[in-house]
């Protein structure tokens, strides 16, 4: 299973939106009928390509096509103007405020479905593009400490070998085998992200209850817990069944339920709650750290989120960045809250299944 595509479709008229939600099947379409609803949607939903009307009462096309380019994570979000409009004048200021196209009304299903082919494919190369350049600059920042941790006790176990004893050598391995692992953690997971972004991750979706996963990633993380002196409390409600990669699905809850462990005092709790609202599971894991700033919370998914702003220890926030990817292929929602008192909360919202 592949992640469908994101289209936010912003026009005013009724008649209009019934047309292109008829013509786009097989796409997430999200609908705005006015330009301020339309960027708060963008922001929240980070579509893939956006098909925008130009008149409109308020903020018109062309001001929401300006605002949207000044958005750096919708940098890569294509924008399709559908107007009547058809001089040379107003499809030219269309580019000009950073529109990728322009098809002027009344448009021919083919050839609005062939363009948005086109604009999705040329999304996906420049994001992948942009990916690999980013994950060489991380390697080469990521891989110095973990290199440093090998090869300098390598040095110190040749050049002294004959003068240590057993236990100094012994913990000089360790100190090697733990920068190897860093190593093999990162790499694994840039190889992860790099592969379901790119739409070459398997995943085999089956019915389940989702305390399956939930109970795998809690025994998974329960070492570390014990080393804090964590408690795991577990607050779920039976028989909540979605369509979900089983494995994947136990790498997010790891991921959030390791983020939690770094962050969390010693001897504090961590509670996990699963309950049903409005047909979707909603999955809370709670922690009682010292919170995210507030500026940075819109940031803590992103691949390259700097790692002293979201106390993760090392690969720059990978694992939430691939719990993020792992969640929208599931048609599902992810996001943080600080909460009032201390802490971050996870929520998680995955579409309910209601037959076995």
């Amino acid at each position: 299973m592949k992640k469908r595509s994101n289209i936010l479709i912003v026009d005013d008229h009724p008649t209009n939106i019934e047309i292109l939600e008829e013509t786009l099947v097989g796409y997430n379409l999200i609908v705005a009928m006015d330009g301020e609803t339309a960027l708060r949607l963008a922001l929240k939903h980070q579509p893939d390509l956006i098909l925008l009307d130009i008149m409109m009462p308020g903020m018109d096309g062309y001001e929401v096509c300006r605002e949207i380019r000044k958005i750096p994570k919708l940098k890569f979000t294509k924008i399709i103007i559908i107007s009547a409009k058809a001089m040379l004048a107003e499809r030219l200021k269309g580019y000009e405020v950073g529109a990728d196209d322009y098809i002027t009304k009344p448009f021919e299903e083919e050839e609005i479905l062939a363009k948005i082919r086109v604009h999705l494919k040329l999304r996906f190369i420049e994001e992948v593009d942009n990916l690999k350049k980013d994950l060489l600059s991380l390697l080469c920042h990521e891989t110095n400490t973990p290199l440093s941790n090998i090869l300098g006790p390598l040095d110190l176990l040749f050049e002294d070998d004959d003068e240590m004893t057993r236990d100094e050598r012994h913990e000089w391995y360790k100190v090697i085998r733990n920068g190897a692992n860093q190593l093999h953690n990162l790499f694994q997971k840039v190889l992860t992200l790099s592969l379901i972004k790119s739409g070459q991750s398997t995943f085999d979706l089956k019915t389940l209850d989702i305390g399956s996963a939930i109970e795998t990633a809690v025994a998974q993380i329960d070492p570390k817990a014990e080393g804090k002196n964590l408690t795991v409390v577990k607050n779920m409600e039976k028989d909540l069944v979605c369509r979900y990669d089983f494995d994947h699905m136990v790498t997010v809850f790891c991921s959030i339920l390791d983020n939690a462990i770094n962050v969390s005092p010693n001897d504090s709790m961590i509670a996990i709650d699963v309950k049903l609202e409005q047909n979707d599971i909603h999955i809370l894991i709670k922690d009682q750290g010292t919170g995210i700033d507030e500026k940075y919370l819109s940031h803590i998914f992103d691949e390259f989120t700097h790692k002293e702003l979201i106390h993760h220890s090392e690969g720059q926030g990978l694992s939430l960045a691939i719990a993020k990817q792992i969640i929208a292929i599931h048609e599902g929602s992810i996001e943080v809250i600080n909460n009032e008192d201390k802490g971050v909360t996870f929520i998680i919202k995955l579409p309910l299944v209601f037959n076995k």
